[in-house]
């Protein structure tokens, strides 16, 4: 008879260390995951440094749009688009050509003031900015009008379908 316990003490004993080697496993697991998805976190913290620092408003006061580039290094080929405020932009072409402007670049710690389309205001809508750039690093953004930052497949050009050789905004552009 105690050759049964015996026996089933040892029985209880495998049972609860392979209890405790399948908990452990799944902690190991479990951390190696957490490790890796903050470090996936930390990579596209980085990848946006800069972005994050590049945005466009419309301006009430002066009627023009501002673009604001508060990061250390330049943006290129910034498509600033007028779009109906009331509504999410989706970065797609815009309706009517003359309401995106193209500009070459935006240098560091600056804001560019570039005139809105004319005739604007017997469109009916509520003017506000979407933008799509290219940061230092050669990865392309859109930031739609309600502020929200996401990296685009497609550059510039081909997102909005701009022709090629392109005609760069040339406006007496003030910077601030």
């Amino acid at each position: 008879m105690s050759n049964i316990c015996t026996v089933g003490a040892l029985a209880c004993t495998d049972f609860t260390s392979l209890i405790i080697s399948g908990i452990t496993t799944l902690a190991f697991l479990a951390t190696v995951y957490q490790l890796f998805t903050e470090r996936r976190r930390h990579k596209n913290a980085e990848r946006a440094a800069q972005a994050k620092d590049v945005t466009a408003w419309f301006d009430d006061y002066s009627g023009n749009a501002k673009i604001r580039n508060s990061s250390g290094a330049v943006v290129y080929d910034i498509y600033a688009v007028m779009v109906d405020g009331r509504h999410e932009s989706e970065g797609k072409p815009p309706a009517f050509p003359e309401a995106g402007q193209i500009l070459r670049l935006v240098p560091p710690e600056s804001t560019l003031e570039v005139p809105a389309p004319a005739g604007w205001a017997g469109a009916g809508f509520q003017p506000s900015y979407e933008i799509c750039f290219r940061d230092a690093q050669g990865v392309t953004w859109l930031r739609n009008n309600r502020g929200i930052l996401t990296e685009s497949k497609k550059d510039v050009f081909d997102r909005y379908d701009l022709m090629r050789p392109v005609s760069y905004f040339s406006w007496p552009i003030q910077i601030m």
